[in-house]
């Protein structure tokens, strides 16, 4: 199939073949290992191990864990809860004092009656108190608005998307809602957020079919309580012909994306584990070109030593004075620094961008409710590889790298424990060769080699081998023996 590789061969005939499938891989094994001869074969715990060694990197938008001081910015970030106007705040205040001062003087002064000032001020208090708690009321409303986030993580070729979402239910008034998810959508807690949504801190949800409701979740006057959904959706197509080409020079992605859903994916970026590019908007039917290094800076992937605000080209007055901009911002923020505050970049070619006309089916049962819906769709690439003859450079960005502490990668630590930590590569993409006439390796490093030590897989002993660094550039002898 289109996409699949082939591991092993004999004689042409496939005996082992991976495909990627979302963010893991599915295995084709020819021979059946319970019968003779591999049944009896001590070498099966190795083909295992090799094919199942390695643990998939998940990006922390798909872990479902989130930042959760950006997520309840974003969850609030609601014209209701924004403060009214300041000129509608003083425009009010001046006019009470007009009328309470100077105006019911002069009424009071005309009819010659000044004395009934002890009885025309409380009540020009008491009114204008029910005109502003009225207007705030009016200002508040009086129906249940949901404040839905969502992030679609798709693939290629996989019909459906992943579906993560925060549904934050804003009440103007006090009362009981029943929350409803329903295309088979499930409800869960949101742990950064207010967990007692029931009565004695209960979390009780009933099941109805492909519906799951949430019932009698209490809030108070302008309160806001958030729960977790997550489900899938169809999947929208996009169309590519993206190239990563591998040469002696610094390997780059080249192609063209082509928009086949009915939808409009809005202020679109393709990222990669090297650099990223924007794409702006990208219609039904538009074809954008791209040409991309996949080459990482000293600090890591580009992509991901930014903040929102300089991935969305903003600055601090458009979030102040745009709702929208405010709330992708801080919603950016929560899906890409998840619960560890920490946006630490892996491996992957990710299409991304906002839809509006795609929403989370949750809402509330029996009730009239208005929406704010928010969704970064992002779609997982799959470009073709072309190796060039000859030398191959192969940076840091092409390899899936695991490390042994949550506090490092390969371009920078947080904090060293006094043991050191561990650093492992396995290449990202499938790389077609004949022979291996040599391999170097190049290490840049801000402090002392003493304190570095590299060692690469002997598939020939089953073991690691020590390589002893020479500086900066090494020469591994023997390289067949490690690829």
């Amino acid at each position: 199939r289109a996409g699949a590789q082939v591991l092993l061969h004999q004689d042409g005939i496939p005996i082992i073949v991976q495909k990627p499938l979302g963010f893991g891989v599915v295995y084709f094994f020819a021979a059946d290992p319970a019968l003779q001869p591999l049944s009896s074969w001590d070498g099966m715990k190795e083909v295992y191990e090799h094919l199942l060694g390695s643990k998939s990197q998940v990006p922390a938008w798909a872990t479902g864990s989130w930042y959760g001081y950006r997520a309840n910015q974003a969850l609030a970030t609601i014209p209701e809860l924004g403060l009214p106007s300041i000129l509608y705040i003083c425009g009010l205040l001046g006019f009470y004092i007009v009328v309470i001062g100077p105006l019911n003087y002069f009424v009071l002064r005309r009819m010659k009656r000044r004395e009934l000032a002890w009885v025309t001020i409380p009540v020009l208090v008491v009114l204008f108190t029910c005109l502003a708690y009225g207007t705030g009321f009016t200002y508040r409303g009086a129906t249940p608005i949901l404040n839905r986030l969502a992030v679609a993580q798709a693939w290629d070729g996989v019909d459906e998307a992943q579906v993560q979402a925060l549904v934050g239910i804003y009440s103007p008034i006090r009362a009981k809602y029943d929350l409803e998810a329903s295309n088979g959508f499930v409800l869960q807690p949101f742990e950064n957020g207010d967990m007692s949504l029931q009565a004695g801190n209960h979390w009780t949800t009933l099941q109805q079919g492909a519906s799951m409701v949430l019932p009698d979740v209490p809030l108070e006057i302008g309160a806001m309580r958030a729960v977790m959904v997550k489900g899938s959706m169809p999947a929208l197509e996009f169309n590519h012909d993206l190239v990563i080409t591998l040469s002696r020079s610094n390997p780059v992605l080249t192609g063209n994306i082509t928009n086949k859903s009915q939808y409009t994916l809005k202020d679109a970026i393709l990222v990669t584990s090297g650099s990223w590019t924007r794409l702006g908007t990208l219609a039904p039917g538009e074809t954008k070109s791209t040409r991309v290094s996949l080459s990482a800076g000293p600090n890591g992937p580009a992509f991901y030593n930014l903040d929102s605000m300089q991935i969305l080209s903003l600055d601090y007055s458009d979030v102040e004075t745009d709702e929208i901009a405010a709330r992708r911002s801080a919603f950016l923020d929560t899906v890409l620094f998840g619960d560890s505050g920490w946006n630490q970049g892996n491996w992957g070619i990710y299409l991304m961008g906002w839809l509006d006309q795609v929403e989370v089916p949750a809402g509330l049962k029996d009730r009239n409710f208005k929406t704010i819906d928010t969704m970064l769709y992002v779609d997982r690439l799959s470009p073709a590889i072309k190796t060039e003859p000859g030398e191959l450079i192969l940076p840091t960005s092409l390899f899936v790298w695991e490390s042994s502490t949550l506090n490092s990668s390969p371009y920078y630590t947080r904090e060293v424990a006094a043991g050191g930590y561990t650093l492992r590569f396995q290449p990202a993409i499938p790389i077609s060769f004949r022979t291996v006439k040599s391999m170097d390796l190049h290490l840049t490093n801000n402090g002392s080699l003493q304190n570095l030590y590299a060692s690469a897989w002997d598939y020939e002993r089953k073991t690691w081998v020590r390589i002893p660094l020479t500086g900066e550039h090494t020469h591994i002898p023997e390289a067949s023996r490690y690829v």
